[in-house]
């Protein structure tokens, strides 16, 4: 679900690419920044470019932190909030979406989500922190290793055909193979037999 909100995202700034009088255009100087807003025909991109998009960023973050376990289960709403502060990060230095061109498979134009290009160690910073969420709340290992090393293919064939990290717009679309590996959950998941027994287990062990 969350995956298909950034889908919609590029959808909505792609029409309004296409809709505008010489397109997308950025606006660095409304970046780090919120006392100001952009007026004219890019204002419509930069409030959902400034806004939305991080708003959609911390949805998956939240969703990620639900998985049915008992692990830190009482702490979710805290880790919840500590997502937040990075997201407010991302508000206050993006503005305008722009275009820029894309190495792979060969150049050609894509979206730079609020203009901005992030430092390589700032967005490595996240992906430690997803994946920390999977080790942390996932107690079985083979859906845990899936999560993980999905997430790490996904994160280092961007780096590998783009030479950066900061292609959001890319990196959103190529999580979409989180779907293929959703469908195939039964051929790695575990057998729904043994998590209820592990949870049974669990029950008993708490009742005692």
């Amino acid at each position: 679900m969350t995956y298909t909100f950034t889908q919609l995202i590029d959808i909505y700034l792609w029409t309004t690419h296409e809709s505008l009088d010489g397109g997308l255009k950025g606006c660095s100087e409304f970046s780090m920044q919120w006392s100001q807003s952009v007026t004219g025909p890019q204002r419509s991109q930069y409030m959902v470019s400034k806004y939305v998009i991080p708003m959609v960023v911390f949805s998956q973050h939240c969703v990620q932190l639900q998985y049915p376990s008992e692990n830190l289960k009482n702490y979710r709403n805290l880790m919840i909030a500590l997502h937040a502060l990075p997201l407010f990060g991302m508000s206050f230095q993006f503005a305008c979406t722009d275009i820029i061109t894309s190495l792979w498979p060969e150049a050609h134009d894509t979206l730079r989500w609020g203009g901005f290009s992030a430092e390589t160690w700032q967005v490595l910073i996240v992906v430690a922190v997803v994946a920390l969420d999977f080790y942390l709340t996932m107690p079985e290992a083979s859906v845990r290793n899936m999560h993980i090393g999905t997430f790490f293919s996904v994160v280092s064939f961007l780096w590998f055909t783009e030479g950066t990290l900061a292609v959001g717009s890319k990196w959103c679309t190529y999580c979409l193979i989180f779907t293929a590996v959703y469908c195939s959950e039964p051929l790695w998941g575990p057998p729904a037999s043994k998590m209820e027994a592990e949870q049974e287990k669990k029950a008993l062990c708490k009742d005692a």
